[in-house]
This record gives structure tokens, sequence and C-alpha cells, in this order.
């Protein structure tokens, strides 16, 4: 059985190595080109088909955002542009 991941998904940094996830754990994040990441919600994606979804280099944090309503603003329209790109899935023939 697939694991199915939606695109983006909403965090909420507390201090300069930790969050909380969408799933509501707290994990540790490292991201060594962002280096400390300012505590606030954040938007966070993946590159391609990645599998596991780690908080480090691949990660890209968008935000911080001061309240969780924004962010969530920001994840549904990311989310809705990525659907648009995304090619239609085909029927079979019948």
């Amino acid at each position: 059985m697939e694991t199915y991941y939606e695109d983006f998904e909403v965090v909420h940094v507390l201090n300069e190595f930790c969050l909380i996830d969408a799933e509501s754990y707290e994990r540790a994040y490292r991201h060594p080109t962002a280096g400390r990441l300012q505590p606030g919600f954040y938007v966070v994606s993946w590159p391609g088909e990645t599998r596991r979804r780690r908080f480090d280099e691949y990660a890209d944090f968008r935000g911080p955002y001061a309240r969780i309503a924004e962010a969530w603003t920001v994840h549904d329209r990311l989310e809705i542009e990525a659907r648009r790109q995304r090619p239609c899935p085909r029927l079979p023939p019948r």
C-alpha cells in the first residue's frame, strides 16, 4: 500500500531546531541553506516524488507566517496551482 502525501504541509516552527508537523508530532529539522528558521508557521514542500518526508536540505520552507490561517491560505493556493499543472489521468477506453 502506498502512502499518499499532499504536495504541501503546514508546520509550526517552535524554535531554531524544533517544529510541529501536520500530524502534531514534534520533529527536529535541519536546514543548512536557510539556517535557523524564525518561529512561526511555514508551508513546506519537497521535490518530486520524495518518499521520506524529512525536514532537511530537501525541504522548501515558505514563511514565516504569524498566524496559522495565513499559512493555510498559502497552502491552499499552492495546492490549487499544483493540481492545475498535473496532467489529467486518462480513462481507459470503453
